[in-house]
């Protein structure tokens, strides 16, 4: 099975909702910020959004976290990547959404 595990910084305050049958599902939204090296020197590129949902006991457990935690996330092999062109000189951005497998609080 393919796992796709990255870290990052939660953004956006974790929501909780249930489906019609009941099942909990908790969304937030993490940034993992690039850093490479360009020319010599460390430069921090914009950073890499991706929605994560969580379902079930997980979603749960998800809802301890607060905006500000940095947390790895290893999602399911169902990554969603979604890319938009913008015109008159606006840049191009993409969404990214995945389901997690498991999310882990960084120490």
């Amino acid at each position: 099975m393919f796992h796709l595990t990255f870290d990052g910084q939660i953004r956006t305050r974790p929501e909780l909702t249930h489906d019609r049958d009941g099942t909990p599902r908790c969304q937030f939204r993490i940034a993992h910020d690039r850093r490479r090296i360009l020319d010599g020197q460390w430069t921090t590129d914009r950073p890499l959004w991706v929605t994560v949902t969580a379902i079930g006991a997980l979603a749960r457990q998800c809802m301890t976290l607060s905006v500000g935690d940095t947390v790895t996330v290893t999602g399911r092999d169902d990554l969603a990547v979604w890319a938009f062109v913008r015109d008159q000189g606006h840049k191009a951005f993409g969404i990214m959404q995945i389901t997690a497998a498991d999310v882990a609080l960084s120490l």
